[in-house]
């Protein structure tokens, strides 16, 4: 609910060019395309400033800033808005660079997993020993006095 901002000492920067902005819609298919906008999106919005209060907070209004000189706790504006449209997606390589990067770790987990289970059938393979007498056992053994 509250935008903090710093800036380094020696730039100029003017607090009335930035606005804390509350998007409201009652429309789900308005609300996923708001949750798909990334850092860095340049969007156009159409709509329109309003107050609201939500039935849980009884007699308490959030109310919609309507100039640009103020300052402090309402200086927000709350935002209905119809329409939403990216105009320029911000930073897109980085975006495709994490998801290949995203990829490329699960790849890799795969083939180590893969890779533990193919040694161990290895190992279990050569651990195996066949037993050293096969068949029948004979009559006279080795060693034993025949009466």
């Amino acid at each position: 609910w509250t935008c903090y901002y710093r800036y380094p000492e020696g730039v100029r920067f003017a607090g009335s060019e930035m606005s804390n902005n509350h998007l409201v819609t009652d429309d789900d298919r308005l609300r996923s395309e708001l949750e798909s906008v990334r850092i860095g999106d340049q969007i156009h919005l159409k709509g329109a400033l309003v107050d609201y209060q939500i039935d849980d907070w009884q007699d308490f209004w959030r109310r919609s800033s309507r100039v640009r000189t103020d300052g402090g706790n309402g200086a927000c504006e709350v935002f209905y808005f119809e329409e939403i449209e990216v105009l320029v997606p911000g930073t897109p390589f980085w975006y495709r660079l994490f998801r290949g990067a995203l990829v490329l770790l699960a790849v890799v987990a795969a083939l180590f997993l893969h890779s533990i289970w193919f040694d161990s059938q290895r190992f279990a393979k050569a651990a195996y020993r066949k037993p050293a007498f096969e068949g029948v056992a004979p009559e006279i053994w080795p060693g034993e006095v025949k009466e």
